[in-house]
């Protein structure tokens, strides 16, 4: 109907992608910064891959460069994950170990709120003690098929087309002294939920910072949310 009658959300989509592709241009050979390095197998991704995907909430959709590229979502789907805890457990039980204002410091400082909870789950904190609140019933695989259909749910995929890259997961397990550092302070000040698991904790989180999608997905999941 919105489409018959010229109503979304971007008139000229038209116009409005040329001036992405400019931005997309302007930058494409910007060659300034590195790959982060803190896990060490994004040291290992191939620099010059750039991509720029765009999805309305009317489902107008445009992407250019390499948007079939997959990449791990690290940090960005800690808003997706937050987003299936509320849905599951609920706002007060989520907020109830987790706060939801900003910590003023880095994403994996060793730090808690007054309250002795992570400030929010944006940072690692707040990410790891969301994930000890997803499904805690289920084995560690049965987790992680519930979260990659979830992923592939709200990417408007099938079933079982979001997958983990385990290269990368293991890469980051691999030097995880500061989630581990982490994790044991949470448990020091006895702000996880009863009978959570730091290892099981641990490796699910990765595994969700390891989950692959291309920048096309990518949007998609950014506009349902």
């Amino acid at each position: 109907e919105k489409a018959l009658k010229g109503k979304f959300v971007i008139e000229n989509f038209e116009s409005f992608s040329s001036i992405i592709r400019e931005i997309y241009e302007e930058c494409l050979n910007t060659n300034d910064g590195k790959n982060a390095s803190y896990i060490p197998e994004l040291a290992r991704i191939d620099p010059s891959l750039w991509a720029v995907s765009l999805c309305t909430i009317s489902g107008q959709r445009y992407s250019i460069g390499n948007f079939n590229s997959l990449f791990t979502l690290q940090s960005g789907g800690k808003c997706l994950n937050y987003a299936i805890g509320l849905d599951e457990v609920g706002r007060d039980e989520v907020h109830k170990y987790i706060g939801m204002e900003p910590s003023g410091g880095h994403f994996n400082k060793v730090t808690l709120n007054a309250e002795d909870k992570p400030h929010n789950p944006m940072i690692n904190t707040g990410a790891m003690v969301l994930c000890s609140l997803i499904k805690p019933e289920l084995s560690l695989h049965e987790r992680m098929d519930f979260m990659l259909n979830r992923f592939s749910e709200v990417a408007g995929l099938p079933k079982r087309s979001i997958k983990c890259d385990m290269i990368t997961c293991d890469s980051e397990m691999d030097s995880a002294y500061k989630n581990l550092a982490l994790l044991n302070y949470i448990k020091s000040k006895d702000s996880f939920p009863p009978k959570t698991s730091l290892d099981e904790t641990i490796k699910f989180y990765t595994r969700l910072c390891s989950v692959e999608m291309d920048s096309e997905g990518a949007s998609v999941m950014a506009a349902t949310l």
